[in-house]
């Protein structure tokens, strides 16, 4: 297993949300509802980003070229759980790494957010 944490600043979060085209690259749908819907949408974001900066650091420079922020996607199940979803060529990147399983935990404070990913390898990395 595999833990990485990544830590992000709310005022980066904060310049970022005023690029609507760039906002869309990076975060999806689902994760643009469900932190909008919030009374501060800067930190569930800013705890995402951090969980995405995590994962692709997981997967490596060699292997995150073709990987887009959207192909790593942080949902919430019905009870608040966060989980981590792959798809598209982060799904083959992490495929092609072994990885079997992973988790996430998301928190956040007044200035900062912060992710650690959990990865499960099916072979030693």
């Amino acid at each position: 297993m595999l833990v990485k944490t990544e830590v992000v600043r709310l005022r980066s979060l904060e310049r970022l949300r005023k690029n609507p085209k760039l906002i869309k690259k990076i975060f999806t749908k689902k994760e643009l509802k469900y932190a909008l819907g919030k009374r501060f949408p800067d930190q569930p974001l800013a705890a995402r980003l951090a969980a995405k900066n995590a994962f692709l650091a997981v997967l490596g420079k060699k292997n995150v070229r073709s990987v887009a922020p959207t192909d790593i996607e942080i949902i919430n199940d019905r009870y608040g759980k966060p989980h981590l979803n792959w798809r598209g060529m982060a799904r083959v990147a992490a495929k092609k790494l072994g990885v079997c399983g992973s988790a996430v935990s998301l928190t956040h404070a007044e200035n900062y957010a912060a992710a650690s990913v959990f990865i499960q390898f099916a072979r030693p990395a």
